[in-house]
């Protein structure tokens, strides 16, 4: 029955089906359950939020309230005192005119004072400057010198209060009994000196009734605060409440006023209490716990926040079970959804798989019999599937169609098969070839300096393809001189190989004459620029050393400047003299330039398949890079030195094909 391709193909569409189904299920359950809670969760901590925003706007009103009004009694205390100093001023002023004697003038202004009243039978107090009290509404303190006086916190009022008055006037808070009263208020005085007679003039009001007006305040704000508070459900049941620093509830739907101390977490034996005040700490992370309710325990949730400048703590509390609730419903819809629509889609396909598996059984049996007559059909194969694509104009008839034609494509096919593997095999051993040929033209072997030890060279190259463009070459031309260069040909593949192969005969047979490193790049480029229909160019640098001196001549054609290692392990660009490219200008001219090499220099030469060598991020490895190599390097041989820097270059691009050809050179004179 499994042999079957439509009870097969039925099972297993019906089977992707179930899984998909079951998959999607399980991966929406999980998806579902997380968002929505999470959803329940914010909505929680939005309300929170809110009620917290609530809060602190009541308690700045309430805090601008008591600004405002401390801020009138500030205002009404200067102007009564600028009032009691202007009267001062004015008897002053007649006994300067002699119309009054200054100690009428005097005895008349203290009297008048001491009458004064405002406010709730408030007074004014006169000091002269030794602090004695020479106009008070008490005669216990009349005449007394007040210099040590303290108020009930300690504070000397006397001496603070002559300090602000003489320094031009000002306000000070203490702590004092009403006239006729018991307990110390906090009370406010503003303070004016009056110079000409020396003498500090004061009034003064108690706060207690700001005080008093703003717990009233408080209060209203706490009951509206909790209508609306009633008014909020979180989930089906949950709730905010509040308590304070002492453990007093607060706002509480049921626990308002009680002592809810007594509460314990039956999974961790510790007070619900203790445990919301500590997790107020981490406002963000809930605190999670138990209540008895009757014969089982339910989970509850609580975010909490402490608002310090009231010392409340605004909590919520919502059952576990309410926050899954709305994912669980949603879970139950869904399985009905799908269930449904796994039915429908199974009847469907049912009838589908019916109306392809025929056709579809035919066309394999037609593909199996042309593969066993080595493609080429028989006339009944061919009558099997004909009128497939006049019957069926679904994918059916067209797949019929691409089977027949299919067939009269393969031998075609197969024959250009043959032939074209044929070509690609060959011109892949030629390439090979071609490569084993270029490699060999360059030295391998770095001991070609026969019985000298002058100088120790090494050097590599790794083309990007089988065959590359970029050259080095090194050999010794009389007893004493050492010639080396390295290039880069404009482009990779065989014309860059050839064009290698050429340049790096030329300059090795213009060395003979022992020439300059400039002219014989001349000479080199003139050659080439003659018959370039490529229009291909190579960079060079050409150096000679002499073994015997030192002195390094060199030369360039638009190459990367080297780079030389003093032996003290410092590593610094060596500056080129200018130079075209070479096969671009026949007339161009080239410069040879001079330096001495000290015992223990290295010189390394590259192509800029170093420098513009990329990673995966196309960041090139850069000059910087090759710089902070050779640093690292600088007391390596000429050969550790080659091999650092490809090693850097490799792992810089691991993962990144080689887009150019490498070449390192390096070498050391000895001495």
């Amino acid at each position: 029955m499994f042999r079957s391709i439509k009870t097969t193909m039925l099972l297993l569409i019906i089977g992707i089906l179930i899984a998909t189904t079951v998959l999607v299920m399980l991966i929406t359950q999980r998806e579902f359950k997380t968002t929505l809670t999470n959803a329940e969760e914010q909505s929680v901590k939005n309300v929170l939020h809110l009620t917290i925003l609530d809060i602190k706007n009541e308690y700045d009103d309430l805090q601008l309230f008591k600004k405002r009004a401390l801020d009138a009694r500030k205002k009404f205390l200067k102007d009564t005192t600028a009032i009691v100093v202007d009267n001062i001023k004015h008897h002053y002023d007649m006994s300067k005119k002699k119309i009054l004697s200054t100690a009428v003038a005097k005895r008349l202004v203290l009297e008048e004072t001491k009458g004064f009243r405002y406010g709730n039978d408030y007074y004014f107090t006169i000091f002269n400057k030794d602090l004695v009290a020479i106009s008070h509404p008490d005669p216990k303190f009349m005449g007394m010198d007040m210099s040590d006086l303290k108020d009930a916190k300690g504070n000397l009022v006397s001496r603070d209060t002559q300090a602000i008055a003489m320094s031009g006037g000002g306000f000070y808070s203490y702590w004092w009994k009403r006239l006729g009263a018991g307990e110390p208020l906090e009370k406010l005085g503003y303070y004016k000196y009056f110079s000409p007679w020396e003498w500090k003039v004061g009034a003064g009001m108690y706060l207690d009734d700001i005080e008093e007006e703003a717990r009233a305040i408080m209060k209203s704000n706490i009951k509206h605060l909790k209508v609306n508070l009633s008014n909020i459900r979180l989930a089906k049941t949950g709730y905010i409440f509040i308590f304070n620093g002492s453990k007093d509830m607060i706002i509480h739907p049921k626990l308002d006023t009680e002592d809810i101390s007594f509460l314990k977490d039956p999974k961790t034996g510790r007070m619900i209490i203790d445990e919301l005040i500590e997790t107020a700490k981490t406002p963000g992370k809930p605190l999670e716990y138990a209540l008895n309710t009757g014969k089982y325990s339910r989970l509850k949730e609580s975010y909490i926040t402490y608002y310090e400048p009231l010392d409340w703590y605004i909590a919520s509390s919502v059952y576990k079970d309410e926050l899954r609730m709305p994912a669980k419903k949603l879970i139950l819809r869904q399985i009905y959804i799908i269930t449904l629509i796994l039915i429908i889609s199974v009847i469907i396909t049912y009838f589908l798989v019916k109306r392809f598996t025929n056709p579809i059984m035919c066309l394999a049996k037609y593909a199996k019999d042309l593969s066993d007559h080595g493609f080429v059909s028989q006339e009944h194969m061919k009558s099997a599937i004909s009128t497939f694509p006049l019957k069926y104009k679904d994918e059916v008839g067209k797949l019929a169609e691409s089977f027949i034609h299919m067939e009269r494509s393969l031998g075609v096919y197969i024959e250009e098969l043959k032939e074209t593997t044929s070509a690609k095999e060959k011109i892949q051993s030629e390439l090979r070839v071609a490569a084993d040929i270029q490699m060999s033209m360059v030295p391998h072997v770095f001991t070609t300096i026969p019985q000298r030890s002058e100088a120790e060279i090494y050097a590599t190259l790794l083309p990007a393809r089988e065959v590359g463009g970029d050259l080095y070459d090194f050999y010794l031309l009389g007893e004493d001189e050492l010639f080396f260069t390295v290039g880069d040909v404009s482009d990779k593949g065989v014309p860059a190989a050839l064009l290698m192969a050429v340049t790096k005969t030329l300059l090795k047979g213009f060395a003979e004459s022992a020439r300059p490193p400039s002219d014989l790049l001349s000479r080199a480029n003139s050659e080439l620029a003659a018959n370039n229909p490529s229009l291909m160019f190579v960079t060079l640098y050409f150096g000679k050393l002499n073994l015997s001196t030192g002195e390094l001549a060199f030369s360039n054609a638009g190459h990367n400047p080297p780079l030389i290692i003093k032996k003290s392990g410092k590593v610094e660009w060596l500056k080129l003299p200018p130079g075209l490219v070479l096969g671009v200008d026949m007339d161009t001219p080239y410069i040879t330039e001079n330096i001495h090499l000290e015992l223990g220099d290295t010189i390394v030469v590259y192509t800029d398949g170093v420098t513009e060598a990329m990673n995966e991020k196309r960041e090139l490895f850069s000059e910087e890079r090759l710089l902070k190599t050779l640093e690292d390097n600088s007391t390596s041989t000429p050969e550790e030195i080659v091999n650092a820097v490809m090693g850097a270059v490799k792992e810089f691009s691991t993962g990144v094909e080689q887009s150019d050809d490498i070449t390192v050179l390096a070498i050391r004179y000895k001495g």
